[in-house]
């Protein structure tokens, strides 16, 4: 399955069509899961989680802008974030590896 990343990659570095279905998708999973763990922990930290439990559109958004806006002040690149956060490279046209 390896040529099939291969098909029409010209740049090493340039991410394969797989490579960009793959961090999609994942990037589609966080936010769900982030607010699920939330949820969880709500009823155990009232205090703390729950305004930030109903407010999580709103806090979701404004952590997804400053992470984007660091690493565009310091890479100078727009990048996705699960693979600023995780760590996920493509390597010579391969799926996506750890670190």
């Amino acid at each position: 399955m390896e040529f099939l990343s291969r098909i029409g990659a010209v740049d090493a570095l340039r991410p394969t069509f797989f490579e960009l279905v793959d961090e999609e998708t994942l990037i589609g999973m966080v936010k769900p899961a982030l607010k699920t763990v939330l949820s969880v922990y709500a009823p155990r930290y009232p205090a703390y989680l729950l305004p930030a439990y109903n407010r999580f559109e709103e806090l979701y958004a404004l952590v997804t802008l400053a992470i984007e806006k660091y690493y565009l002040d310091t890479c100078g690149t727009v990048a996705l974030v699960c693979t600023l956060v995780c760590g996920l490279t493509g390597r010579g046209g391969r799926w996506l590896v750890w670190r």
